[in-house]
């Protein structure tokens, strides 16, 4: 049986006999509930549900979490009325008297944000047009795209659905932008002129205020109208009465309702005369500090005018929708519907064959959507309450009777998908190629909407490469990708873009400066041997760059190429840093895993509960286990509590060879950050595993350990040696030097006399870094590799695309600094005692603290150590656990899996551990004393290491 019939069958069984009444109180099953008992990802799951529910199998509500049940139960359909009249969507009405009522009180209250972001904004548009006798003049503000003129449109059907304006009449709109080199002519566009008025006006001329007598006028753009015009213009607000341009006679009188918009601050844009005769002041917000759930409604209402354009339903990717939200930087709603435009588009061209509906997967999106997912990635806060209303694909359906209107500023003014489909058409019947239709036909949508978007999103993301080398680089270095995937069957990220390009603009200015390298490392010649292909396609790369330019690429320079391939191949081969949370508890670890999976929809988390009466031969391979199925190439982090569970990851990484750091005294807050980091970060495990030593709970109020540490680490400061930068790149000296100058230019006013930015070759890195080391604090590395160092690492494209930018700004200012370790106060035993009374039943912490605590210190002071407080605690707590394992005569297991201990620190540990056990007439058994030894002994190679 299918994974989709088995989910099928398991919904069926559950909800086959409910009624609708039981669907509305709550009835149903989630995602989460099938993926737990049917063992599948809940992604998989959610997708499953979904096919299922198009298909009409199944049917959902909508309720958070989302519950689905047999479509049979036909009396309760919240999705299908959701669909069809999508709640926030506004929509035409019939003109006839029996509706207008209704009609103009759905006209906002459907609008998106009428119960949230826009609920006094509405109110005082409503004020301003029931105002008696006619209205009340109205100003609108705000950014750029955030709905000024569909807001004045809206005011303007309010007022016809409720008979304030003849229904037969169209708004009268004037944008003020359109005649700002020309004040001469926009006056006499607005009020009129008579023959003779000025040179050229050879007849009379009706302006827009006599036009729009017993109707609304709309001044877009209003502080593009010069004094004089706002002038003559307040002058008619307050007397209803105005003159035409060189018209000397009888004033004439209009009855129009003025809405003005403006991106400006009013105060200063606009005359105090004319702002004080404007009572009605209406703020629209951005679409940033617009509320998640308005957001995704505005990107579904838009999709939704492209669906009923298309007339087919679009599927999309939940990652497509939070791709596109981030995409939206300075533009607001109309940034959003150009985003939205240029992936329907694009969605139409891939599903052209397809007749029913079109399909938006974020991997053939990825060139025109990733620095929008990029952006969205790194607001967290926005990330999380986004998720929280997506499922991983939603239907958007055509719906006939949604509202468009024709004066909207990004509305096309061609049908997009009619000229796409004529196209497609024409060049098939031309018999060209699927690939070159599919080429051709995107290279015409970009200049469609570039040509009406001018200066928006479709500005290229190579803009930071191009202030760097030159344009010519970059479109060989395009060629080149194309060659070099093709050779190794491998799609790069736009990282090769980068990396290559820098290395070609380096290896050209070499040449061209008659600078040449004849030294062919034996290293290196050794290294390259071992990667046959790419060294096939580093040939190939040097004939192209033979044949451009016309000249010798040296033999030692395949040798480079072939390193610069390998790094970027390898690195991007490496998966998500993968999660393991083992624990003390019949569930400890696995009700932590749920709270987290369920809060971020992690899929990189393994749970391992250790029940008390386990030893830990048998939880050993449980969680081995666990390591090798989250490894993905990226290491694992292994989150644990205490005692033997401590001593396993050092000892799993000798056996299998995956990178493993470990934290003891896990908490689900530590765990929640863990998962947050491997999925919206782009951080290495060393990295990840250096911040999280650093965490402390997300709550905003910093307690007196944490703020004596910001204390003494301010203190400690004082004597650091001098701070580095260092720059290193797979190709050698000349593009770490070129990272270098692009780093001083970024970091111009950050940048004090004793930070450096220093350049070091890929070859004997680690020698330079360890010479480095002893006479810097090398506080980031930057490049096209990672030199695997305990601090932050930003590779070249990042830097250049503008994360990276503002990564750097975080580490001078001190708010990231993985290679800083604050200094903690001192652990209280109270704290302690607090700890060991939720581990321990028999043994009372208090009468046990005094000789526990002396143990941890005396061992600091004989192996001239200083350990941190979680490693001390963590101690505590094992000698606890041991103590009662005596008093209850329970055996830890015989130590077989536990590494041999060095017999100097076990004979130290047995000397230190008699005090501990004096007066409770307690004997302690070598299994025991090996367990604590195992644990120091690792501590120690960490501390080495």
């Amino acid at each position: 049986m299918k994974r989709k019939d088995k989910v099928l069958a398991y919904v069926l069984e559950k909800t086959s006999h409910l009624k609708d009444r039981d669907i509305e109180i709550g009835g149903g099953v989630t995602a989460f509930e099938i993926a737990e008992s049917l063992d599948i990802l809940r992604s998989n799951a959610s997708k499953d549900l979904n096919t299922l529910t198009r298909e009409g199998k199944l049917d959902k509500t909508e309720t958070r979490p989302v519950r689905y049940y047999d479509a049979t139960i036909n009396h309760y359909r919240p999705l299908e009325k959701k669909v069809r009249s999508f709640k926030e969507f506004p929509s035409k009405k019939e003109n006839n008297s029996k509706e207008s009522s209704s009609a103009a009180t759905d006209l906002f209250h459907n609008m998106i944000g009428a119960s949230g972001s826009l609920t006094s904004q509405i109110s005082q548009a409503k004020a301003a047009i029931f105002y008696p006798p006619k209205g009340l003049n109205t100003l609108i503000i705000g950014p750029t795209g955030s709905g000024k003129t569909y807001f004045a449109n809206a005011m303007y059907q309010y007022a016809q659905d409720n008979k304030l304006i003849a229904k037969n009449k169209t708004m009268v709109v004037l944008n003020c932008a359109d005649y700002a080199h020309n004040p001469q002519l926009l006056m006499s566009h607005l009020f009129g002129h008579v023959k003779g008025a000025y040179t050229g006006a050879i007849s009379s001329s009706e302006g827009l205020l006599e036009k729009a007598n017993h109707n609304m006028l709309f001044l877009d753009e209003i502080h593009r109208l010069p004094p004089e015009g706002q002038e003559m213009l307040f002058y008619f607000m307050d007397t209803g009465s105005f003159s035409p341009m060189g018209d000397t006679g009888e004033k004439k009188k209009a009855d129009v309702r003025i809405v003005c918009a403006t991106t400006e601050d009013p105060n200063s844009a606009l005359l105090a005369t004319f702002n004080r005769r404007i009572p009605i002041v209406i703020t629209l917000p951005s679409f940033q500090n617009r509320p998640a759930v308005e957001q995704i409604n505005l990107l579904k209402y838009l999709m939704s005018i492209e669906a009923k354009r298309i007339q087919k339903s679009i599927q999309i990717e939940d990652k497509v929708m939070q791709a596109i939200l981030g995409s939206v930087t300075y533009g607001n709603v109309g940034q959003l519907k150009s985003v939205i435009q240029m992936v329907c588009a694009r969605g139409f061209l891939d599903s052209v064959n397809n007749r029913s509906e079109i399909t938006l997967r974020y991997d053939s999106m990825s060139s025109i959507l990733e620095d929008g997912y990029d952006s969205i990635a790194l607001n967290q806060r926005l990330r999380h309450e986004i998720v929280h209303f997506l499922e991983p694909w939603t239907t958007i359906t055509p719906i006939d009777d949604i509202m468009v209107f024709d004066s909207d500023t990004y509305e096309l003014p061609f049908n997009l998908y009619e000229i796409i489909g004529d196209k497609v058409a024409m060049l098939k019947e031309s018999a060209v190629s699927d690939q070159e239709i599919h080429h051709f036909i995107t290279t015409d949508i970009d200049l469609h909407l570039k040509s009406f978007y001018k200066n928006t999103i479709f500005s290229t993301k190579e803009d930071g490469l191009k202030d760097i080398v030159d344009v010519e680089i970059i479109e060989l270095t395009k060629k080149i990708q194309q060659i070099v995937e093709e050779i190794l069957q491998f799609n790069f990220s736009k990282k090769f873009l980068y990396a290559m390009s820098l290395h070609i603009s380096s290896f050209v200015k070499r040449i061209q400066e008659g600078i040449f390298v004849h030294n062919n490392n034996v290293h290196l010649k050794e290294f390259v041997l071992n990667y046959q292909e790419e060294q096939r396609a580093a040939r190939a790369v040097k004939t192209e760059i033979e044949q451009y330019y016309k000249i010798v690429v040296p033999t030692v320079e395949v040798n480079y190429l072939t390193m610069l391939l390998v790094s970027l191949r390898t690195e991007e081969q490496q998966g998500q840093v993968g999660i393991v949370i083992a624990a003390h508890g019949v569930s400890t670890a696995s009700s932590m895993k749920e709270v987290v999976a369920t809060l971020l929809n992690s899929v990189n988390l393994y749970a391992v509960d250790m029940p008390l009466e386990m030893n830990p031969n048998e939880a050993f391979p449980k969680v081995k286990a666990a390591v090798e199925e989250a490894d993905n190439g990226a290491g694992v982090l292994y989150l644990t509590d205490m005692g033997s569970l401590v001593t396993f990851g050092q000892k799993i990484m000798n056996e299998t060879g995956i990178r493993i750091e470990t934290h003891d005294m896990v908490t689900t807050p530590m765990l929640l950050e863990a998962a947050r980091k491997t999925q919206f970060s782009n951080q290495d495990l060393v990295s990840m595993s250096q911040e999280l030593k650093r965490f402390r709970g997300y709550s905003t109020q910093k307690n007196s350990l944490e703020i004596a540490a910001e204390e003494n680490y301010s203190l400690s400061k004082q004597t650091d040696k001098p701070q580095i930068i260092v720059t290193i790149c797979a190709t050698g000296e000349g593009t770490a030097i070129q990272l270098q100058k692009i780093i001083e230019d970024i970091l111009a006013e950050y940048l004090e006399s004793d930070i450096s930015i220093i350049p070091i070759s890929i070859l004997n890195y680690q020698e330079q870094l360890k010479e480095l080391q002893k006479n810097y604090t090398v506080i980031a590395t930057c490049g096209s590799i990672d030199p695997q160092l305990q601090v932050p690492f930003i590779p070249i494209d990042a830097l250049l695309a503008g994360n990276g930018k503002h990564r750097l700004h975080n580490i001078l200012e001190g708010i990231e600094s993985e290679g800083e370790q604050k200094i903690l106060p001192r652990l209280s035993k109270e704290i302690c005692v607090d700890y060991m009374s939720q581990y321990v039943t028999y043994i009372n912490p208090a009468k046990i603290i005094t000789p526990v605590w002396d143990f941890c210190y005396v061992m600091e002071k004989q192996l001239d150590q200083v350990f941190e407080n979680a490693f001390n605690l963590g101690i505590m707590l094992h000698l606890c656990g041991m103590l009662e394992r005596i008093v209850t005569r329970e055996e830890i297991h015989s130590g077989e899996d536990v590494d041999e201990v060095d017999p100097k620190l076990a004979l130290l540990i047995e000397e230190n551990i008699a005090p501990v056990l004096y007066g409770l007439n307690l004997e302690v058994s070598k299994n025991e004393l090996k367990f604590v030894g195992a644990m120091y002994q690792n501590k120690l190679r960490e501390k080495q290491v």
